[in-house]
């Protein structure tokens, strides 16, 4: 959290337990932070992309130009991959939504930005 506010960067974690009550603590004692955001882990069924789930697209195997719109390798979205588009997509929503300005000293919850 140090290097974040010296960067002035607001941080992004999973570590609900560790980081949530540092940055309360920091601003209890009169320290500055940068602002912190906080994911919760998302269930499998949350995404963005429902429609993804079982849509191709295409690798780099035997290139992936448009000349080349026959070529082998389709490769499904994974629940990984609709579960990272979904974080991606909430950190999008956040800085749309948010002023760098208002996030000093304040906790985030990505959840709030679905």
């Amino acid at each position: 959290m140090t290097w974040a506010t010296r960067e002035s960067r607001v941080l992004v974690t999973y570590n609900i337990r560790d980081y949530v009550p540092m940055a309360r603590a920091w601003v209890a004692e009169g320290r500055s932070h940068a602002g912190l955001l906080v994911c919760g882990q998302l269930e499998f069924g949350e995404s963005a992309y429902p429609l993804y789930s079982s849509y191709p697209y295409r690798l780099g195997v035997g290139g992936s130009s448009p000349t080349n719109q026959g070529a082998v390798g389709h490769r499904y979205l994974s629940k990984g991959d609709t579960h990272f588009g979904e974080l991606l997509l909430r950190i999008i929503r956040f800085l749309a939504r948010t002023d760098p300005a208002d996030c000093r000293d304040r906790v985030f919850w990505l959840s709030d930005y679905r």
